[in-house]
């Protein structure tokens, strides 16, 4: 019995660099060359899909960055990766924000290192495949599981006490007071019997008790947050919206997480720039393996938010390790009128935002300490997509 060979796509002006790549890899690979961008496009768009694509960066009328851009714009499930000689940080970054670029190659790149890159690219476009037909049955009627699901994973520990029903995603608006807009949405996990909430855990307390399934949902949530923010009509003029959505200390020391959350990102399309991670156990942030993903995740575009309580709050130590962009703390919270965190805070340049804003008072105290954005029943509750961008332009700001 024959096995099919993966179909990867050689895209480089060189010639020379095509026909020595094709003798190293037809052996394995089904390989298909292009001379430059335009050309890969149409080869791309004309032939049936391919599992990876290997594009130069340095290439007259199309670099590798924006021709990989155009890739996933059309391709999403192909892995992509970059053969470059070139070390600027300003390539990696358009790379990775435009083009969610898998691997960098160095040119020349060893056959050995090629080998195992491919061989790891392969894979992941087989895993974005799987993933993809999951989240799309999963998404198709916005249920995540009945509470006697199959999954292993969350069959493995005591049954959830959901009372048979199903959980879904609800969003809130978090509101900007500086463009008077509605600027993103923070998800939420709802059971059938329970209210969400913006606090952690954000599912109901019976799954939260739960281990076999807490780690499963965390990572729905962020899976399918992004799925569907990325498929929200744009809203007038307004910037897309962020999504944003907490993160437990367990799931950031999870060895999976930059992968899943890239996974996530290819599936989706969504920019990295429009999520928000919620960090809700500070301190994790001091540990080493913690503070190497953050930073990982960061370096795309993707934000950070640490999340608040009462009591000290170390935010330039913190800063120092990862790059932080936030912070959030709940309305009434003694930290709203403790001045040394508002100092602190405008030291590390951190955009502070309130939640759990349920009043005209609430309003005027948030407003009157500067800080740049609130969500909160004050201004909108939470709800279900379809009455969340029927109502955006009613909200309260």
């Amino acid at each position: 019995m024959t096995t099919e060979r993966p179909r990867v796509l050689l895209v480089d002006d060189d010639p020379r660099i095509l026909a020595g790549l094709r003798r190293q890899l037809y052996r394995q690979y089904d390989v298909v060359t292009a001379d430059g961008g335009a050309e890969g496009l149409a080869v791309l768009h004309s032939q049936d899909p391919f599992a990876v694509v290997i594009s130069d960066m340095r290439m007259p009328g199309m670099d590798g960055a924006t021709f990989l851009a155009q890739v996933r714009a059309s391709a999403p499930q192909t892995t992509r990766m970059l053969l470059t000689g070139q070390t600027e940080l300003s390539t990696a970054i358009r790379a990775i924000n435009d083009g969610q670029v898998f691997r960098f190659l160095d040119k020349p790149c060893p056959p050995e290192v090629l080998d195992r890159c491919l061989q790891d690219a392969v894979a992941r476009h087989h895993a974005a495949r799987s993933e993809h037909q999951l989240l799309a049955g999963v998404l198709q009627d916005r249920r995540m599981m009945e509470s006697t699901g199959t999954h292993e994973a969350l069959t493995a520990g005591p049954q959830v006490g959901t009372g048979g029903g199903q959980f879904r995603l609800w969003y809130q608006p978090i509101v900007d007071f500086r463009s008077g807009r509605v600027a993103a949405v923070e998800a939420m996990l709802r059971g059938p019997d329970d209210e969400p909430t913006p606090h952690w855990p954000p599912w109901p307390g019976a799954a939260a008790d739960n281990e076999a399934l807490a780690m499963p949902l965390s990572r729905w949530v962020l899976a399918a947050a992004c799925q569907e923010v990325a498929s929200w009509p744009a809203l007038g003029s307004a910037d897309p919206l962020r999504t944003n959505v907490k993160m437990s200390a367990g799931q950031l020391r999870d060895p999976h997480f930059t992968d899943d959350l890239a996974r996530t990102l290819i599936l989706s399309g969504l920019e990295p720039g429009r999520v928000v991670l919620e960090i809700c156990d500070g301190a994790a942030v001091e540990e080493e393996p913690v503070r190497r993903a953050l930073c990982a995740v960061s370096a795309w575009g993707v934000h950070l938010t640490v999340v608040g309580g009462d009591g000290v709050l170390p935010l330039s130590g913190w800063a120092e390790l990862v790059p932080i962009t936030g912070l959030k703390i709940v309305a009434g919270s003694s930290l709203l009128g403790d001045p040394g965190l508002w100092t602190a805070a405008a030291g590390a340049g951190l955009q502070v935002t309130v939640e759990g804003v349920t009043s005209a008072a609430d309003d005027a105290l948030v407003r009157g300490t500067g800080c740049s954005s609130a969500q909160g029943s004050f201004y909108g509750r939470e709800t279900d997509p379809s009455t969340l961008l029927a109502t955006l332009g009613d909200l309260r700001i």
